[in-house]
């Protein structure tokens, strides 16, 4: 058990070595978990907007119609932040 956890700990800092050496691998590999990280934060930043307007059905059209825009422009600033 402990020579299993040692050898995966030694090829898991070997792998690791290896993407820092060779960093065209490295880019190759961060580009897609930076799409998929912003499509994640993108879809959280939907749901929380769409938490607050079904916790606000009870408002006039005017009032919701001011938070929607205000979630849309929270959304937008959150979004160009990561771009």
């Amino acid at each position: 058990m402990i020579w299993t956890f040692h050898s995966s700990l030694c090829y898991f800092l070997t792998q690791i070595d290896m993407l820092i050496c060779h960093p065209r691998i490295l880019l190759f590999l961060l580009g897609p978990i930076l799409s998929i990280l912003h499509l994640a934060e993108f879809m959280t930043n939907r749901l929380y907007a769409g938490i607050l307007l079904c916790g606000f059905r009870h408002w006039t059209f005017d009032q919701n119609h001011i938070l929607e825009n205000a979630c849309i422009i929270i959304e937008g600033r959150l979004t160009n932040r990561i771009e």
